[in-house]
This record gives C-alpha cells, sequence and structure tokens, in this order.
C-alpha cells in the first residue's frame, strides 16, 4: 500500500503520542500511515505550513493556547482565500458531547467529529474515510488542471 501523507494530531493530552503510536502500531509499520503531533492550535498551523502534504487533521477542542475550533476556522478562512489549506480535512475531538461546540464545528468546515474518550476502531474507520475524501478531491483537482492545460 502506498504511503500517505503524515495525520497531524492536535491534542494538549501529553500521553496522545504513545497512545496514537500504540493503537496504530501495525500501520505505521506498514508505512500506511504515519502522524505528526502538536499541542495546540497555533503549533498545529505552523506544522501545516511547514508540510503542506498533510491533508487530515484530528484535533481536540479544548486545549491551551489556541483552541481546536479557532484553528479549524483559521484553516478555513485560509483555504478559502489562498488555497493554502484546500485540502485538509478536520476531524473535532472533544471530551464533552457538546452540541453547542460540535454544530460551531460543523460550521466553521470540520469534516466529521469524535467523542473521547475515543473508539480507535471508530478513529480508524473516520481515518480511512477522510483520507479518501482528500484523494477524491484531490483527483478531482488534478483532472481539472488537466483539462485546463488542454485549453
Amino acid at each position: 500500500m502506498e504511503t500517505t501523507s503524515p495525520i497531524l494530531v492536535v491534542d494538549d493530552e501529553r500521553d496522545m503520542p504513545d497512545l496514537m503510536q500504540m493503537k496504530f502500531r501495525r500501520q505505521i509499520r506498514n508505512q500506511e500511515l504515519s502522524f505528526l503531533f502538536a499541542q495546540n492550535g497555533q503549533a498545529a498551523l505552523e506544522i501545516l505550513r511547514q508540510h503542506p502534504e498533510i491533508s487530515v487533521v484530528l484535533a481536540d477542542i479544548n486545549m491551551p493556547g489556541m483552541d481546536g475550533l479557532t484553528m479549524l476556522n483559521k484553516i478555513h478562512e485560509e483555504g478559502n482565500v489562498g488555497q493554502i489549506f484546500q485540502f485538509v480535512k478536520v476531524v473535532i475531538i472533544t471530551a464533552y458531547n457538546d452540541m453547542k461546540n460540535i454544530r460551531k464545528a460543523m460550521n466553521y468546515g470540520a469534516f466529521d467529529f469524535l467523542t473521547k474518550p475515543l473508539d480507535f476502531e471508530d478513529l480508524n474507520i473516520t481515518i480511512k474515510k477522510t483520507l479518501y475524501e482528500v484523494g477524491k478531491l484531490q483527483e478531482l483537482d488534478r483532472q481539472r488542471r488537466e483539462e485546463l492545460k488542454k485549453r
């Protein structure tokens, strides 16, 4: 299987990198998945700018500094203006089954949402679904650019 671009996990929980590495060790070993980590929204935006190949972000809502909703809004705004984050899909993770925050996240352009504690089988399915959707969008964009070249 082709190696996918890294998935950016944005969460201030210190054990999140170890947990993700443990739960997805087989996919990581087989080079099907790889992860980068940030502890707040500001650090995540810096990583996204340094790694334009990232297309999937898993982000907690509640973090010190820039929270997940503010980060999501900035990704959405910059994606619309400069197309820098054009193919980035954000899955929001929240410990709170708080419909107000979930609605706000969806209005800000979240692709999906998950609640904590994470169900890693559901997370795996969500990652696959998100990567599939990004792949479709990138392929459509590639086809569109080829059509424009032909004209």
